[in-house]
């Protein structure tokens, strides 16, 4: 505790600002130049002090991501001891960037890396470009695949009597066979649509009721053509708006079409309305992580919602997966663990540091791992764990 006093003393020296109240202070530490830096790295590991000592540190007098980023770089740099640091105007860093303009000009696109580092967890799904909107058509049809307005069947009759029927479901949902009244298939699955087809068509074919194999006659229902469906997609994606996809599209297919969720939209609340109520509500992450694929097949006029994220936290040191993470409200951080692929093979896997958002300011919280599975998570979490080091 003594060394935290002293070195946040010697950090004020380091900012020149002992007579500025603490939101100058932030202020200063967020805009810090490079030579500040290197006087504040000095400073630090003259005091004993560690490099996660001095990184918190500076976050919570207000240090940004390029300032955390900066004094990682330079921690183990050799800095001459002939410069003087008194006022940190001419102090340079020899490294593999070269002198202080080359170091500068290094940082110049800065942002751009830190926004690379900090994807969201399942971006990547729709940036591939190896995957299209378009579903597998030739694949044998879903169980739960619901008949509509528009699709075209094949019915096949064979054992002791054999025919065939070609028939398209019409706008009132029924097909119509010779010398039979019309037979509502609309929203019944495959399975189902069979049983009512058997059930109309024995009174024709009466081997369809009979167990003797003789007389026996079978009958399979397929679908030749899936019919085209028109959805809507809205809210926090790529390109919002109106398209035609083939009845066969899942929830997937349908976000891939529309380029997925922007920036601000949601991964773990897709919401899919029908009639003007919600049907399906859809978490990709048990997609993304877990593999469960969301089997939901869209009918025609269904509304696509994304929303805005609730919640975010950022895994930014120490995991498999680093990167930003929504959470729900019952999560824990146990939950988002599993989700990031668990530890680095050189971290230290029995406590994790929060820095979190406390009002105006930031503070670090730690969570031993029997607390895992009980430890909440707050919007703007940054979480990292300790790299173990070979000296």
């Amino acid at each position: 505790m003594i060394k935290k006093i002293i070195f946040i003393t010697f950090l004020f020296l380091s900012f020149n600002s002992f007579g500025q109240d603490i939101d100058d202070l932030r202020k200063k530490a967020s805009n810090s130049s490079d030579s500040e830096l290197i006087v504040f790295v000095q400073r630090a590991k003259d005091q004993g002090l560690s490099l996660m000592d001095a990184e918190k540190q500076l976050i919570l007098i207000g240090g940004k991501a390029k300032e955390v980023k900066k004094i990682r770089e330079l921690w183990n740099e050799k800095i001459s001891e002939k410069e003087d640091f008194k006022d940190g105007s001419d102090a340079k860093i020899r490294s593999k960037f070269g002198d202080y303009d080359r170091l500068s000009e290094a940082y110049e696109g800065e942002e751009a890396d830190v926004f690379e580092e900090k994807k969201r967890f399942g971006s990547d799904f729709f940036k591939n470009k190896n995957i299209v909107e378009a579903p597998q058509l030739f694949v044998a049809t879903p169980s739960d695949y619901r008949l509509g307005p528009g699709d075209e069947l094949l019915i096949n009759l064979y054992g002791a009597s054999e025919n065939s029927y070609a028939v398209e479901i019409s706008r009132n949902g029924n097909i119509k066979l010779d010398r039979m009244d019309p037979i509502y298939l609309s929203g019944l699955s495959i399975k189902s649509g069979s049983k009512r087809l058997k059930s109309r068509l024995s009174k024709i074919y009466t081997g369809l009721n009979s167990n003797d194999p003789i007389e026996k006659v079978d009958l399979e229902l397929s679908l030749q053509k899936a019919r085209s469906i028109v959805i809507n997609i809205t809210g926090q994606v790529k390109g919002p708006g109106t398209y035609t996809i083939s009845g066969f599209s899942s929830v997937l297919n349908a976000l891939y079409a529309a380029g997925g969720p922007n920036e601000i939209g949601t991964y773990r609340d897709i919401k899919i309305i029908r009639n003007g109520k919600t049907v399906y509500s859809i978490d990709l992450y048990d997609y993304f992580a877990n593999g469960k694929y969301p089997n939901v097949y869209l009918r025609d006029q269904d509304v696509i919602l994304v929303e805005p994220y609730s919640s975010l936290v950022n895994f930014d040191n120490g995991f498999k997966i680093n990167g930003l993470f929504e959470i729900k409200d019952d999560e824990k951080l146990s939950d988002l663990i599993k989700f990031n692929g668990g530890f680095s093979s050189n971290s230290y896997k029995d406590k994790v540091f929060i820095n979190r958002i406390d009002s105006y300011s930031r503070s670090i919280v730690e969570y031993s791992s029997e607390n895992y599975d009980k430890a909440n998570l707050n919007d703007g979490d940054l979480i990292s764990a300790k790299t173990v080091v070979d000296f």
